[in-house]
């Protein structure tokens, strides 16, 4: 069959969200989901249902040698405006037996983000900051509901940043589409969740979030996908938030389970893989190998 170089597989990745709607938080919560695959406790004497014996998910550095920190951030000032910097991650699935199967699912992403304080990123006045966002192919969008029920934002204000937003984005090139992951955060904190993110949507953000979205998203060159996350998750009993705003830190950092963080991720990843499997050097190659590399290709772990 022919081959597919991971290496290749990347989307232009951004994140978007105003100031504490959670950006610092995300990729050591993404990292720290990945454990939940990644070890299997069978010799301990319990069960992770979670663990994936076919693939290791991991995250690196940009140099791909050092692994992304699992441990919660320190104290984060959510005021701080500094300097946007680009920081790059490598996210790896690493198959853990040889099979096509096993070979055509394999990949690895490059994830370029720009963090920037959440005033950057609404204003979109700061040009590295817009080029990044404007040209992403993979885009998570950060909600969060709390900076409305607290009063420092209005439904109708968070509605014109993200319509703006989707507004001044640029049209993807050489042929790749553009998927859009929109993510409740802090769903730990809400005193109500539905099973249907967009629900809450309508709850927290109100009905006129959901038809931006829609709206943006009629195009064929879009893929958009609504999640809730929580980077915090809960503490053993299940129903405490894991975070207090008082120290703006974990409560219990050793039960640290953040939810669904990872799921967004993966989702964009198999988007773009899939993409990329549609992809030959010729037509005779697709002829001969597309329906077997669909066959083939395995889809990521949903979420729970």
């Amino acid at each position: 069959m022919e081959s597919i170089n991971s290496n290749s597989v990347s989307g232009k990745f951004a994140l978007w969200g105003p100031r504490g709607s959670g950006k610092d938080w995300v990729i050591r919560s993404f990292a720290r989901s990945l454990e939940q695959y990644n070890i299997d406790n069978k010799n301990n004497n319990t069960n992770n249902n979670r663990y994936d014996k076919d693939f290791e998910h991991l995250v690196f550095h940009g140099d791909g040698v050092v692994p992304a920190k699992i441990q919660a951030p320190s104290h984060i000032d959510p005021t701080a405006l500094g300097a946007p910097d680009d920081t790059v991650y490598i996210y790896e699935r690493r198959s853990r037996k040889n099979s096509p199967v096993h070979a055509v699912s394999a990949h690895v992403h490059e994830i370029l983000i720009t963090n920037a304080s959440g005033e950057d990123l609404v204003k979109a006045d700061v040009h590295s900051v817009n080029y990044a966002v404007q040209k992403a192919t993979c885009l998570l969008i950060l909600l969060d509901p709390t900076n409305i029920n607290a009063g420092i934002t209005t439904m109708a204000e968070y509605q014109s940043w993200v319509t703006d937003l989707l507004e001044n984005l640029a049209k993807p090139s050489n042929g790749d589409k553009r998927y859009i992951a929109a993510c409740i955060t802090k769903i730990d904190m809400l005193k109500t969740k539905r099973p249907d993110p967009t629900e809450d949507m309508d709850m927290y953000f109100g009905p006129g979030m959901n038809e931006v979205f829609r709206t943006y998203t009629k195009s064929k060159d879009v893929e958009y996908k609504l999640f809730s996350i929580s980077s915090y998750g809960f503490l053993k009993d299940g129903k405490t938030p894991n975070y207090s705003n008082e120290t703006e830190h974990l409560m219990d950092s050793n039960f640290w389970n953040p939810i669904n963080v990872e799921q967004p991720f993966f989702w964009l990843f198999e988007r773009v893989e899939r993409n990329r499997l549609e992809r030959f050097s010729n037509s005779l190659s697709k002829f001969i190998y597309l329906d077997e590399r669909r066959k083939n290709y395995r889809g990521y772990p949903q979420g729970r």
